[in-house]
């Protein structure tokens, strides 16, 4: 990097491993700007531990991103699962209302059976046993 012509140009140095090993990379990124300015150190200064920690940390914090809008994902299904619950519930009180209609149709449906074999042994008593069995059709 050439600066003789102006002596108050900013300029650092950066070994190949770094950018080949580590994947560090100018213009650095804010975080790396806003810790070289805060530790004030050149870039070259800063061991590849540190460098590896920085690009770790910058790794962790996209995926804390993703973290949170992932828990807004997981949000959105939540409150679909209580609106599932919601329709389960009025689902289970209509099976509910059924299943009371279908024993109030089977209670009549006994009823009518015993109406009708009580029916039965009255005509059964006042025919002839010598006759032989009746038969009665229903018609509609």
């Amino acid at each position: 990097m050439d600066t003789s012509g102006d002596p108050f140009a900013p300029y650092f140095y950066l070994h190949l491993p770094f950018i080949y090993d580590l994947g560090v990379m100018v213009p650095f990124t804010y975080l790396e700007t806003k810790f070289l300015t805060a530790v004030n150190v050149a870039p070259s200064l800063v061991t590849p531990n540190v460098w590896g920690i920085l690009m770790a940390f910058q790794i962790v914090s996209n995926l804390s991103k993703r973290t949170r809008e992932g828990r807004e994902a997981l949000k959105q299904i939540k409150v679909r699962k209580d609106h599932m619950k919601v329709l389960a519930e009025r689902m289970a009180t209509q099976v509910r209302v059924q299943q009371e209609e279908v024993k109030g149709l089977k209670k009549s449906l006994e009823e009518a059976h015993n109406a009708f074999e009580g029916m039965m042994e009255r005509v059964s008593q006042l025919t002839d046993d010598t006759v032989g069995p009746l038969f009665i059709t229903l018609r509609r």
